[in-house]
């Protein structure tokens, strides 16, 4: 790998032979090789773990029989707090947070047992590494003992989703999660930021799960 790359490359490209396993955030995934800048110098390249999951309130939908806004009883959380990786400069702000979304039309199925919860993020992703963020870094704790992941299912079905945001990009967008019912009460939003290696220094940066909570 060359370490005198241009400066701030605005590409993450895999390696060839870079494609190993890696455990980051309890997942095993390929390694990225991302490029960092500071400036007009290039910084080292850094190869991470990646971990693998929306601007108007939830409500769009394509079937015919799907509630074209939110119908069912829906709560909107007064949101407040952001999360900060100083480390790697993200900058993760809850905008909206909506408890019991009605469940589009063609997708009735388990509506009995669990509930949808809608959480619009802004999402700033720091400049001085290519280290993107995704929508599967994100789990939400409620008081059932596992955190839920995103669900990506509904296809934009409930509003627009939030992709991945790339180094220095701003994307706002929403991430739906389905929870066990009576169990919203309590609402913690995680991201869980996988591990990276500087491949150039002695440098790593191990994962760190950051949480916010959303309820009182």
């Amino acid at each position: 790998m060359r370490t005198n790359a241009p400066a701030c490359p605005d590409r993450p490209s895999p390696s060839r032979g870079a494609l190993r396993g890696l455990a980051a955030a309890a997942t095993l995934a390929p390694l990225l090789v991302l490029g960092a800048c500071s400036g007009q110098t290039p910084e080292p390249n850094v190869t991470a773990g990646a971990s693998g999951a929306a601007t108007d309130l939830p409500g769009t939908a394509t079937a015919p029989s799907t509630p074209t806004t939110p119908a069912a009883s829906p709560t909107t959380l007064k949101t407040k707090g952001t999360i900060k990786d100083d480390v790697l400069g993200h900058v993760i702000t809850p905008t909206k947070v909506v408890v019991g979304l009605p469940w589009p039309g063609s997708h009735p199925v388990a509506q009995e047992h669990l509930e949808l919860v809608g959480i619009q993020l802004k999402v700033q992703a720091g400049k001085r590494y290519s280290a993107s963020v995704a929508p599967g870094m994100f789990t939400l704790k409620t008081s059932a003992p596992d955190a839920v992941p995103a669900t990506n299912e509904f296809k934009g079905a409930l509003g627009k989703e939030l992709g991945t945001v790339k180094r220095g990009e701003t994307e706002t967008g929403w991430l739906v999660f389905k929870i066990e019912k009576g169990s919203g009460a309590s609402l913690t939003l995680r991201y869980n930021r996988p591990a990276y290696e500087v491949k150039t220094t002695d440098k790593s940066i191990k994962a760190k799960t950051f949480t916010l909570k959303l309820t009182p």
